[in-house]
């Protein structure tokens, strides 16, 4: 699984990654991330990108899917996740979402705007 936090002028400091869980067809990813930013009121205008790949050894890596949480969200739901994160910053958040293909997630931004 990849994160972005965009947008960004630096992409090394906002990319994050999981680690890669071989030879599991159903693979748990566990795992915490930070972003430090100043002020917190920045948060409003960034999305978060999460993209989840198919890691191949021999071919390439194949897309599962991915979804935007924040400014640039495909429905109120995800704006309204990434709102109550926000609220409560520490805080536990588990909610299911569901993953988009990215064609899916450019479609609903075009019919949005």
């Amino acid at each position: 699984v990849k994160m972005h936090l965009k947008p960004s002028k630096s992409k090394k400091k906002f990319k994050r990654r999981t680690t890669i869980v071989k030879a599991n067809l159903n693979p748990t990813f566990d795992e915490t991330f930070f972003y430090e930013l100043q002020p917190r009121e920045l948060l409003l205008e960034k999305t978060l990108v999460l993209i989840v790949m198919d890691y191949d050894m021999t071919s390439s890596n194949d897309l599962i899917g991915e979804f935007h949480l924040g400014a640039t969200a495909c429905s109120d739901e995800y704006r309204q996740v990434w709102r109550t994160i926000l609220a409560h910053p520490d805080a536990t958040y588990t909610h299911w979402l569901d993953l988009e293909l990215p064609s899916l997630h450019l479609q609903h931004r075009q019919n949005a705007t």
